[in-house]
Parts: C-alpha cells; sequence; structure tokens
C-alpha cells in the first residue's frame, strides 16, 4: 500500500474527498483490483503536482510500479521538460511543476519517445528532427537524404521516377505515384472540368479545350471542334485534335485519324513518344507529356492530365488547381461568370469552316416534361439501381443533371438518354469500377444481341471456318513469312493477332470464308472491320456477304492493292430476323496476294462514314461450316 502520508501535504491544497468518493465508487462497482485503486491514486498525485505540491513516494516495487523503457528509471517528481537531442538544457530552463514518471538515465536525452546517448542522436534539418536511420527528401524532391546521427545529413541526386510526382501526403514531403485528373466532354456538350465543375456550353465553333499556359512544362493544345446534329439547338463533338512540338494529331467522327494532314491507320507510333491505337471503342493518343486523349468517334471525349501538370492548364477543361471557383478564366486571365461568355473566350478561328459563335439558349421544359425527364434520369442517383457501386467515385449528380439537360433539348429522345447513361458507365469504368450488365435494369438495351466482335488475340471467337471453300484463314501474330507482303503488325495493338490468307498451294480464285454467329438483333446494325490488302495481285479481294434464310447477298467489296496500311470497311446491315455474315477473301493471281483482317465489331444504328461501292448481288447458297459445335452455323457454300 501507499505510505500513510504521502498525499498529507496536499490536502489543504486539493480536497481529496472526491477523488476518494470515485476510488471507493469504483472499487466496488468494477469488483475491486490493484489497477483501480492505482489509476485513483495516481489522478489525485498528478492533481496535486500539477497544483505545485511535492508528493511523497507513494509506489514500491509491488503496489502501483512503473515499468520504464530501457535507459530510464522511475521519479516520482521529474521534470516536466525533459532533455532531447534537439535541446539538451531543456530541463534546466523548465519552470513548469515537476510531473511522475520515468526520465532517462544520465548521459541519455529522448529522441522519437526513447532514450539514447548522445552519440544517437538524429538530426536538425529545415525546422524538422530526423531521427538517426530517418529518410526523407529534400525540398522540390531534389534528392533524398538519410539521417546518420549525432547531426550528420548524407544526400544523393535521386529524383522521383516518371510515374510519380513530388508532393505533400499525409503531412510527408516524397515522390508518391501520379494520380491523373479527368476532363469528360459528352452530350450536347457538357464539360466536367478536371477540378470537376460541371457546366454546359453548346457553341458550334473550335475551341481550345486545355492547353499548357505557363513557361514551366513543354507546350500542347487539345481543342475541339462541334457541330449541330439535325437540331439548331443541339450539338456534339465532331472533332478534335492534339498539337505537340511538330505533330497536329486529328480524331474525327467514326474514328478517322489524321496526322500533319495526312490520313494514317492504327496502331501509329509517332515522334515525341506519341502513339495513337483503338483501345476498346475508343481511339486514344497516349504522350509523354503527361496527356492522353480519348474519343469514340461520335460525342464522348476524355482527356487525362498527370498530376505533375497541376496548376498549368487553362481552356475549357479548367485550371486543374483543385479549384473549381477558377475554372471560368479566360485567355485574358480574367475570370468570367457566364459559361457561354467563357466558352466563347477560347474560340479559336478556323478558315476551312464558317460557324455561328452565337450561344445557344439553354432549353426549357415545361414543368410535366421537366418531371418526367427527372424522373428517368434518377436511375443514375438511386442507391438501389445499377450505378450505385459508382457513387462514392464518380459523383452522381453531375450526370443527372446533364441527363435532364439533354433530354429538354432533345424532347426525351430516348437514344441520347442512354448516351448519357453510357457516358456516367464510361466515366465510372476509367476509374476503375466494374457495373456489370448495368443495361438490363435500363430501357437501354445491350449494343447488339450479336456476338461478332472479335480481335483475334486469343482465337477466332464465335466466328467458324466454313468447310465447302478452298482453304482457311490463318490466325497470325507479327510480319507476315514473305516479305513486303502483308501485315507487319495487327490492328489491336501492334503487338496481337490478326488473321489472313497467303500460301504458294493455292490457286487463282480459290476462296476461304469466315461464317459469323447467328444474330437475332432488329433493326439496322453497323458492321465495322479492319483489312489489309498489300501484295501486287490485282485480282485478290474481300468480300461481306449478309446472309438471310440461306441466302446470301454480296453488300461490300474491295480488290487489289491497298498498300501496306489498315482500312476500315463498314457495312449497314438491316436485320429482320436471324441474320449471319460471311467474310470470303479471293486468292489472286499469284503468289503476291496477302488478304489480312482484324477488330471484327457490329453495333445497333447506321454506319456513318463511307463504304466502298458495290455492286449488290443475290446469290443461292447451301449451308455448311466446320462443325467445330455441337450446332453448326449455316453460311455460304
Amino acid at each position: 500500500t501507499a505510505r500513510p502520508g504521502s498525499f498529507e501535504r496536499c490536502h489543504a491544497v486539493i480536497n481529496p474527498q472526491n477523488y476518494f468518493d470515485t476510488c471507493f465508487y469504483d472499487l466496488c462497482a468494477l469488483n475491486g483490483g490493484q489497477e483501480i485503486l492505482c489509476a485513483a491514486l495516481e489522478a489525485y498525485a498528478d492533481a496535486c503536482q500539477a497544483a505545485g505540491v511535492t508528493v511523497l513516494p507513494w509506489r514500491n516495487a509491488t503496489f502501483c510500479p512503473v515499468a520504464c523503457p530501457p535507459n530510464s528509471h522511475y521519479n516520482p517528481c521529474t521534470s516536466a521538460c525533459p532533455a532531447t537531442c534537439t535541446d539538451t538544457l531543456a530541463s534546466k530552463n523548465c519552470s513548469r511543476p515537476c510531473v511522475e514518471g520515468c526520465e532517462c538515465n544520465s548521459g541519455f536525452v529522448i529522441s522519437g519517445g526513447q532514450c539514447v546517448s548522445m552519440s544517437n542522436c538524429g538530426c536538425f534539418q529545415n525546422g524538422k528532427y530526423y531521427e538517426k536511420g530517418e529518410t526523407f527528401w529534400q525540398t522540390d524532391c531534389a534528392g533524398q537524404c538519410i539521417c546518420a546521427g549525432n547531426g550528420t545529413v548524407v544526400c544523393n541526386s535521386d529524383r522521383c521516377e516518371v510515374s510519380e510526382v513530388c508532393k505533400v501526403q499525409n503531412g510527408l514531403l516524397g515522390c508518391y505515384p501520379l494520380n491523373p485528373s479527368t476532363c469528360h466532354i459528352f452530350g450536347d456538350p457538357h464539360y466536367i472540368t478536371f477540378d470537376g465543375r460541371l457546366y454546359h456550353f453548346q457553341g458550334d465553333c473550335n475551341y481550345t479545350a486545355v492547353e499548357t499556359c505557363t513557361n514551366s512544362s513543354e507546350r500542347f493544345s487539345v481543342t475541339t471542334r462541334n457541330e449541330h446534329r439535325g437540331n439548331p439547338n443541339w450539338t456534339a463533338l465532331n472533332s478534335v485534335a492534339v498539337t505537340l512540338k511538330n505533330l497536329h494529331i486529328v480524331l474525327k467522327k467514326n474514328k478517322d485519324t489524321y496526322v500533319n494532314g495526312v490520313q494514317v491507320y492504327l496502331p501509329m507510333d509517332l515522334n515525341h513518344g506519341a502513339r495513337v491505337a483503338m483501345k476498346g471503342h475508343y481511339v486514344v493518343i497516349d504522350t509523354s507529356l503527361g496527356i492522353q486523349v480519348k474519343f469514340d468517334g461520335d460525342q464522348e471525349l476524355f482527356i487525362l492530365v498527370d498530376e505533375s501538370l497541376k496548376g498549368q492548364l487553362c481552356g475549357l477543361c479548367g485550371t486543374f488547381n483543385d479549384n473549381q471557383l477558377d475554372d471560368f478564366l479566360k485567355p485574358d486571365k480574367v475570370l468570367e461568370q457566364d459559361p457561354n461568355k467563357f466558352g466563347d473566350s477560347w474560340l479559336v478561328k478556323d478558315d476551312n469552316r464558317t460557324c455561328n459563335p452565337v450561344s445557344v439558349v439553354p432549353p426549357t421544359c415545361d414543368t410535366a416534361k421537366e418531371k418526367e425527364y427527372e424522373e428517368l434520369c434518377k436511375i443514375i442517383l438511386k442507391n438501389s439501381g445499377p450505378f450505385q457501386v459508382c457513387h462514392w467515385h464518380i459523383p452522381p449528380q453531375l450526370y443527372f443533371e446533364s441527363c435532364v439537360y439533354d433530354l429538354c433539348a432533345t424532347e426525351g429522345n430516348s437514344d441520347q438518354f442512354c448516351k448519357i447513361l453510357e457516358a456516367y458507365a464510361a466515366a465510372c469504368e476509367l476509374g476503375g469500377v466494374n457495373l456489370g450488365e448495368w443495361r438490363k435494369d435500363t430501357i437501354c438495351a445491350a449494343p447488339t444481341a450479336c456476338n461478332m466482335s472479335c480481335t483475334f488475340d486469343v482465337d477466332f471467337c464465335e466466328w467458324q471456318q466454313a468447310t465447302s471453300d478452298d482453304f482457311d484463314w490463318i490466325r497470325h501474330k507479327g510480319p507476315t513469312p514473305t516479305p513486303n507482303l502483308g501485315p507487319s503488325y495487327d490492328h489491336t495493338t501492334g503487338e496481337g493477332y490478326y488473321i489472313y490468307l497467303q500460301g504458294s498451294q493455292h490457286q487463282p480464285s480459290e476462296v476461304a470464308r469466315l461464317v459469323s454467329p447467328v444474330c437475332s438483333s432488329e433493326g439496322p446494325h453497323c458492321f465495322r472491320f479492319w483489312y489489309h490488302m498489300y501484295g501486287t495481285a490485282e485480282t485478290m479481294a474481300l468480300r461481306v456477304y449478309v446472309v438471310h434464310n440461306e441466302t446470301s447477298t454480296l453488300e461490300w467489296k474491295d480488290a487489289g492493292n491497298k498498300g501496306n496500311r489498315w482500312n476500315l470497311g463498314e457495312v449497314t446491315v438491316h436485320s429482320t430476323g436471324n441474320l449471319q455474315i460471311v467474310l470470303e477473301g479471293e486468292w489472286g493471281e499469284d503468289v503476291r496476294s496477302n488478304v489480312a483482317l482484324d477488330d471484327l465489331s457490329i453495333e445497333k444504328g447506321y454506319c456513318t462514314g463511307n463504304v466502298t461501292p458495290t455492286t449488290p448481288g443475290t446469290i443461292t447458297t447451301t449451308p455448311s461450316v466446320d462443325t467445330t459445335t455441337s450446332a453448326p452455323i449455316p453460311g455460304p457454300g
């Protein structure tokens, strides 16, 4: 027990009765126990010492002992300002009352909560103390340092990796993974800036979406051209242009790509670390400057910028400085409040196109219609809806507002409603959120029930080789075996597979056919494919047939040498029941024939690009394919 009279000196200063009553109550309520008693005595001792009263020793080895860490011992009245590595005289200059606790042994001081010898003290650098062995970065991450102990700091010239940025995170300066920010342009068009501000701007001219506005980074710009689409009150993206160094890359509708005015075929590696390629539904421009552009060839654009560009950008996508309030910064560095005036300030003159810079009046709905559209668009907000898992990652309110806006502008057009849902789904996917089959809970059907998409990177997907033809398509990766003949790489990524026809054993006019799975989706569909015809044989050819009720109709054809490049082909298919597509390659008059295919896809709706002219004809056919499945699929004989 505590010695009699240990707290006697304090009674006249602090009445012990309240502490006694609390102690008695706690012991009774908690079934007694030395730790309860010790806590009560410690509380009274602390109060006494804080009042300047010296308390006599009341602990011993068996009663309320205090376990002290290495190189320290218990003192019932130790300095409230213990000596540390950064202030060895702290205890001598302390004016505060003593406290009960552990104090360092002679010759030791506190460092990082432990008692260490003076020789093991850390380092004091730029107003901050570092323990021995602790590493830290210099200002602007211009080298990493280590505290060698006793005030000695050793630094190197390490810098952040290309994929990292120098910043303070959780109070620590260091190199951290880049956290890119996204500007999303979609619909009529709606803009969500890098800093997350939503606004609507329907000008139908050419505008600067983003450009570098400081001298601290390499210059680049992204401009977008808008167009009216059958409605003077509704505009959408027409094309996107990226300018960096001596490159001018233009992505047009239907994903046609031009570099410095010349059409190119993807994938394409360019100077200065730039690359253009198809990735999923997007044409993607990757650069070494910390910017990526993704355009769907219709009305959706993502511009992603690295964190290293923060505070260096301006344009319709805002200032990228974590402050939405200054996103409407005009080229003259004056802040604007009106979205239309802000948008018009970033107009880029175009001598090749006449446009009307007069801003479109925002659409209005009567109250009943607006409520109807809000109910439709609430599927984006519903906590039990198909997008719920994305709400925390991508704010749904911005897309809900855009949805109502577009339905008012298009008088409830269901296709545009689905476009907005697709835009939110795309933003979620970009944010790493898997929405699964979100369409099944909406009025937006899947793009098609036809399983015809194939990149040939794994296999032939659901396409089959016909049996009544002369030879088969070959799946291949890299250059074809014969120099100056056929592709050097696939169309999808440049590193995957494609299919092609080649071989000295074939005779002129022999054909190979590839047959699609059966599609039962109604209405118009656009079948797209990329083909490569490089060789001197003039009669090598590629044809596309559409099969209905065992009758195939020639819908598209091309023949002869098309150069060493991938070309886009597309066919609008009108489905009134089950249909199939047959791709027929014909061997030319000599071995210098090569026909290749890649990236087959089909989606609902009409094709909007140019289709190679054909003279359609009807051919009665007899179904026959390789029986590689339990239910053979019909095709041309």
